[in-house]
């Protein structure tokens, strides 16, 4: 997933102190994981198995996702899947 310079750099600041003191990795490699295609696909099937077994259909069905971080499955499920799926960050 490409994402603008300017979203990168707010995403690397808000990561740093989490990075530094939770997860222990660098925020740079932390987000270059979280965009990666591979990882998107991954949270895509895991999603779609989930709507299966609850006989969903993400395109028709309105999905909310509590806990969406930045919202970048999001961002990936609407324009790349046509999934009907929105999500709110309480943190």
């Amino acid at each position: 997933m490409k994402i603008s310079e300017d979203i990168r750099r707010g995403i690397i600041q808000n990561m740093a102190s989490f990075c530094k003191s939770v997860r222990k990795i660098d925020p740079e490699e932390a987000l270059s994981f979280i965009v990666a295609d591979k990882y998107l696909a991954s949270q895509a099937r895991y999603f779609a198995a989930a709507f299966a077994r609850n006989r969903l259909d993400p395109r028709s069905s309105r999905i909310l996702e509590v806990g969406c971080g930045y919202g970048l499955f999001l961002c990936q499920a609407r324009s790349v899947l046509g999934w009907n799926i929105w999500g709110i960050e309480p943190g």
